[in-house]
């Protein structure tokens, strides 16, 4: 690969995407196939690149302020709990992190034949939304019309 992660760093990254897509009997975790992509696309743009450090960096900070160990060292069964920690005080990076994490998983040639070319869309079952506020229209209803009648 590169040098942008150290071997430490690049472990790290597989498992925290492992984490992120875990694998099962029929399909592969992400670390195993998609942590190629993410060190890729963050060589090629440095807006990926700050993220990807910055996800590597804040997950072994939380690990070590939380556990008082590497996020390596740290139980499986508690980091999850500490993915949520992360997610919740960096919620943009880390969203923009699980948007490059399946990107990579779900464009990767061995993912595509083990679903299928016409396994369809992650929607509805993939991302969950949150139900439509109508407030955050408010402010434009109440400006009125901002064009002239012909």
């Amino acid at each position: 690969m590169s040098n942008l992660l150290s071997e430490e760093q690049r472990s790290l990254l597989e498992d925290v995407l492992n984490h992120i897509i875990p694998g099962n009997d029929e399909m592969p975790a992400a670390g195993l196939v998609a942590s190629d992509f993410v060190e890729r696309s963050a060589i090629g743009s440095v807006a990926i690149k700050r993220v990807v450090l910055d996800i590597v960096a804040v997950t072994n900070a939380m690990a070590g302020l939380h556990h008082n160990k590497r996020f390596l060292e740290v139980s499986d069964s508690s980091k999850e709990s500490l993915l949520r920690i992360v997610e919740e005080q960096n919620k943009g990076t880390f969203s923009d992190f699980v948007n490059l994490v399946y990107d990579g998983y779900y464009t990767n040639p061995s993912v595509i034949g083990l679903l299928g070319v016409d396994a369809g869309t992650p929607q509805p079952t993939g991302f969950s939304n949150p139900p439509f506020d109508p407030g955050i229209v408010d402010d434009v209803r109440t400006r009125g019309p901002r064009y002239r009648v012909v």
